[in-house]
């Protein structure tokens, strides 16, 4: 069940079941997916899979324009999270900082969150934090 995403999609977006995800890459080191739709049983894997296909270095995952996030799918982020870590590399999810994403991530823990920015693709750095947000490292 798992959909193919294009190998070089700087700019590109592709669906599954729901959800949409723009690739955008300011650099070699920074990838951001921008989410939109819901995220469940279903496409989870489906996501798991383009996260683990796109990640840099650095890695954002831009939930602001998702409407659910399954408690599985919640749960398959923070195993990508730790995955990642293993390999060097750092994902961090950004989130609406009052929506019910945010409620069932909080929930899952784990996960470092990110306070939304006007510019999503800019690389996380200083900025407005959301209650209960960290920031990446640097």
């Amino acid at each position: 069940m798992t959909s193919q995403p294009p190998r070089s999609p700087d700019g590109e977006t592709f669906s599954a079941l729901g959800l949409r995800v723009e690739v955008i890459r300011p650099s070699t080191r920074l990838t951001v997916l921008r989410c939109v739709g819901e995220i469940d049983l279903i496409n989870g894997p489906v996501l798991r899979d383009w996260i683990d296909e796109f990640a840099a270095s650095r890695t954002v995952l831009d939930l602001t324009g998702v409407r659910f996030l399954g408690l599985s799918a919640a749960r398959d982020l923070c195993r990508v999270q730790a995955d990642l870590r293993a390999r060097g590399k750092h994902l961090y999810v950004v989130a609406s900082p009052d929506g019910a994403v945010r409620r069932i991530l909080t929930v899952v823990g784990g996960l470092t969150l990110l306070a939304p920015r006007s510019r999503p693709a800019a690389a996380p750095g200083p900025g407005p934090a959301a209650p209960g947000a960290t920031r990446p490292p640097g």
